[in-house]
């Protein structure tokens, strides 16, 4: 129970203070013009929210699970990665042969969540 409320609270996109400041290098790399290959809804995870919408606003991508407040996803420095600062969390997003967005891939506490983008 106490890891779906801690998962809860990284999706819902609580405001913390990030643990170790965003590398600037994987700031300099962040594109707002790419960032809307991963703009849209995902299907979230079974039992704790429906649906994941990622945004671009004010030239950063933010996550925010069905109903509850938005999160800034901060890119790492390896491609389609992105940091939730202040958890020790990662969201990759995944591509097709065609190199199209076609869901996600969430890291936290050792569990591995995906959902695909369904619009």
């Amino acid at each position: 129970m106490k890891f779906v409320f801690i998962l809860f609270l990284l999706v819902c996109g609580m405001q913390a203070h990030a643990i170790t400041p965003p590398n600037p290098a994987a700031i300099a790399q962040a594109d707002s013009l790419v960032w809307k290959d991963y703009v849209g809804k995902y299907k979230g995870i079974e039992g704790v929210f429906e649906n994941l919408i990622v945004s671009v606003e004010d030239d950063k991508l933010m996550g925010e699970a069905t109903g509850q407040g938005k999160g800034q996803l901060v890119a790492d420095t390896k491609a389609d990665t992105f940091n939730v600062p202040g958890y020790h969390a990662i969201i990759i997003f995944i591509r097709d042969a065609d190199h199209k967005v076609i869901k996600y891939r969430m890291r936290v506490q050792g569990q591995e969540f995906e959902g695909e983008k369904i619009e």
